[in-house]
């Protein structure tokens, strides 16, 4: 999409692994961002909580990255839902 290589991000994004927290959000936002698409983003773990009362999927997915690494289509839980 939009000019990236996905089979060679995916190669270097494998690569990095295992991340923190705070490098996986950074890199999430990068490749996002790399789109050049104004309309997906990457929502911080604190917003995506305060919107979850909201419908904000719209037509599109999540994406959240696994404790193990990997990058993995999501959806915020409803509350209540343990």
């Amino acid at each position: 999409f939009n000019g990236v290589d996905w089979a060679a991000t995916k190669a270097a994004v494998e690569s990095k692994a295992p991340l923190t927290d705070g490098a996986a959000m950074s890199l999430a936002e990068d490749l996002v961002r790399s789109l050049g698409d104004r309309y997906s983003r990457v929502l911080k773990p604190e917003l995506a909580a305060k919107l979850s009362k909201y419908d904000v999927t719209g037509v599109g997915i999540n994406l959240a990255i696994a404790d193990s690494g990997k990058m993995m289509i999501n959806a915020v839980p409803p509350d209540g839902s343990d």
